[in-house]
């Protein structure tokens, strides 16, 4: 049984070549080719124009009308000359109705502004000298089965790309003659000859794929490829023409089945290199022993990989090219990839052979590589030049420079969590490493912070998730923690590790309490402030004042402060401003009418209804006593005679002493007391 195989991008670019794309005009992409490896070019389709099914259709083609000058014959427009100056042209499939099938002599000759042609399946015929000379045309795309006449791309000296459809069976005289940029060819798949002088003087033509159905080569079909390294021609082969390959002088290895029976004199004239290849007793046997030319039997029983010259080698089963195989193949020690039956030297990716995956490296199975490879939408891990099923970590992939989480050899798209690597955690994304991710990330039932991709175990903060806040703790979140945290400068108030936005009240931070309004501290805020144990604090600023003593009004009383808390259990002097008023309990209010005397470190002040009074001046009662006062305050050194509502007192040591009796001398004059009342 034949080995199976599967190629993913071998596959889409197959299908990519036959795709129609319901006709539209595209832009074309071209795929440069190393000929001198034998990598088969990959065209991308081209589309034709839709008929005329829409408004924009319409307006379309009368762009395309005005084009082209052409004429209508049957039913049926034929284009006589291109009149448009567009790099990229695709002839159209309708002209005022009638379905384009044919395009004249010299309609498009010499005609340098294009670059890039499309001829739709609808084209039925290609005159003569139809696009000769267009000189800085790069590439050609024809579908369908048209037929071609003599030196219809002559002298299209820039044309490096031709993409032929396999239903073409007959190609003029001197097609592509001159053709001087041309590379490689493959010819179609239902070709039956290559006629004279078809590629005569394609010095740059490298490699030339002739496939199963040509049965001849013309006259001068290769004449002058100087750079055509050798030739496989199928069974189906015949006969080649004299001259055929005339000049080329570095043509080596010619594979001639046995079917051939004419070969001409000239066929390999100037051919100095050329190794003829073929059966004992063949035609190819004879021509080679009477030209001069050397021979060399081939194994038509071979299978595998067979070098044709140069690096170019082809796939060989049961002695002949196998055009349809795609696959790797074995060469000693080593293993290669095959497209459509050539080594693909240019081709890098992932091959599936014999149920196991390979990592193909320059058209070879490398052993030594190691890291990710890109297959469909996936990438894969390969070691030892095979995906490694069972490989688990982070690897950057060089396509673009990111890194990906890997689980069992290929990309993990469904995880998204932190993964540690090489001691640090990283963020993963759909299996790829974010690192440009800052926030919260869930792993292994906790929530942590990461930074630019990375794990932060110096964090301490909130941060924002979802539409909330979390507080997290050295890189962590702490759903136990209730107090502040801080965030771009403003600190924020958390209740069980997230942010309660309602709160309004108190917070301690490292022994000090911040007032908290809506869930922010309000650095604007100076009042009292209450604890829910009924506990005040002086708030200055948005921060408790402890050096502050005094009063501060709070809903239409003033309380007494200490050390940045409210005394309740205070009973005296509290002051506010310039002004000292009456405390009782820690509290005062308008309403109290406090009059009398208040001690306050020491010394006596007199208070009139709450208020120390600094105007009062003589003798006032107090606690059964009478005092003296001077400026509001006790005058504990006043001695003599005080008045008082008409009466004069005896004072002592600032008191009215009731207790004496006699008589007291004051500047020269003496006065007679009686119970501390002057006899007067």
């Amino acid at each position: 049984m034949e080995k199976q195989t599967k190629n993913y991008k071998d596959w889409q670019g197959e299908q990519m070549m036959r795709r129609r794309i319901n006709r539209k005009r595209l832009g074309w992409q071209l795929l440069a080719v190393s000929l001198v490896l034998g990598a088969a070019s990959v065209p991308y389709s081209v589309a034709a124009q839709e008929t005329k099914a829409s408004s924009s259709e319409d307006s379309e083609e009368s762009e395309s009308k005005e084009e082209y000058e052409y004429r209508i014959e049957d039913g049926k427009a034929i284009i006589s000359s291109y009149l448009g100056e567009e790099e990229q042209v695709s002839i159209p499939e309708y002209l005022d109705g009638a379905l384009v099938t044919r395009i004249e002599s010299g309609a498009f000759y010499g005609k340098r502004s294009i670059k890039t042609l499309y001829i739709p399946e609808n084209i039925q015929e290609i005159d003569e000298f139809a696009f000769q000379g267009c000189v800085n045309m790069t590439s050609l795309t024809i579908e369908g089965n048209p037929i071609i006449k003599d030196k219809a791309f002559k002298y299209c000296g820039s044309l490096t790309e031709i993409n032929l459809s396999d239903d073409i069976d007959k190609l003029g005289i001197g097609v592509f003659e001159g053709c001087i940029a041309l590379e490689y060819v493959e010819l179609p798949r239902q070709l039956k000859a290559v006629p004279a002088d078809c590629f005569k003087d394609c010095t740059a033509l490298c490699v030339a794929i002739v496939k199963d159905h040509v049965a001849s080569i013309g006259r001068e079909a290769f004449s002058g490829c100087t750079k055509l390294i050798g030739m496989d021609f199928p069974i189906s082969m015949v006969k080649i023409e004299d001259m055929a390959f005339f000049n080329c002088t570095n043509m080596e290895n010619v594979f001639i089945p046995a079917n051939v029976t004419q070969i001409d004199g000239n066929v390999f004239r100037d051919c100095k290199k050329a190794l003829i290849l073929g059966e004992p007793g063949s035609e190819a046997a004879y021509f080679a022993k009477h030209s001069n030319i050397s021979f060399q039997e081939r194994d038509m029983a071979s299978n595998g990989l067979e070098e044709l010259g140069k690096g170019l080698w082809l796939y060989r089963k049961d002695g002949a090219t196998d055009w349809n195989y795609s696959g790797l193949s074995e060469v000693g020690d080593s293993i290669y990839y095959v497209k459509n039956g050539i080594l693909s030297w240019s081709f890098s990716g992932l091959v599936q052979y014999e149920d196991k995956w390979y990592y193909v490296g320059d058209g070879k199975v490398d052993n030594e590589f190691e890291g990710l490879v890109k297959y469909y939408d996936d990438l894969y891990y390969v070691k030892n030049g095979t995906i490694s099923d069972d490989f688990c970590n982070l690897v950057k992939y060089d396509g673009d420079g990111l890194w990906y989480c890997i689980k069992d050899g290929r990309v993990w798209k469904n995880y998204t969590s932190l993964y540690l690597y090489d001691k640090t955690y990283y963020y993963v994304e759909n299996g790829v490493v974010n690192l440009g991710y800052t926030g919260l990330v869930e792993y292994e039932d906790n929530w942590y912070y990461v930074k630019d991709g990375v794990l932060d175990k110096t964090y301490t903060g909130l941060c924002l998730y979802g539409n909330d806040y979390y507080y997290v703790a050295q890189g962590q979140v702490n759903f136990d923690y209730t107090g502040l945290g801080e965030m771009d400068g403003v600190w924020y108030y958390v209740m069980n590790g997230k942010y309660k936005k309602s709160y309004t009240g108190l917070s301690q931070l490292n022994g000090v309490w911040y007032y908290v309004e809506n869930g922010q501290v309000n650095y604007n805020y100076q009042g009292l402030a209450q604890l829910d144990d009924n506990t005040w604090y002086y708030i200055k600023d948005g921060v408790q004042d402890k050096k502050y003593v005094g009063l501060c009004y709070y809903d239409e009383a003033y309380y007494y402060v200490t050390n940045g808390q409210v005394d309740f259990t205070y009973t005296g002097l509290g002051q506010l401003d310039d002004g000292w008023y009456y405390v009782q309990g820690g509290r005062y209010t308008t309403k109290t009418f406090f009059t009398g005397l208040c001690e306050l470190d020491g010394t006596w002040y007199y208070l009139e209804n709450g208020v120390l009074d600094r105007s009062k001046n003589g003798v006032v009662p107090f606690n059964d006593e009478w005092w003296y006062i001077t400026n509001g305050v006790w005058n504990n050194k006043a001695s003599g005679l005080a008045e008082y509502e008409n009466i004069w007192y005896y004072v002592k040591d600032g008191k009215i002493d009731r207790s004496f009796t006699g008589e007291i001398t004051l500047e020269d004059t003496t006065y007679s007391i009686v119970d501390g009342v002057w006899q007067h």
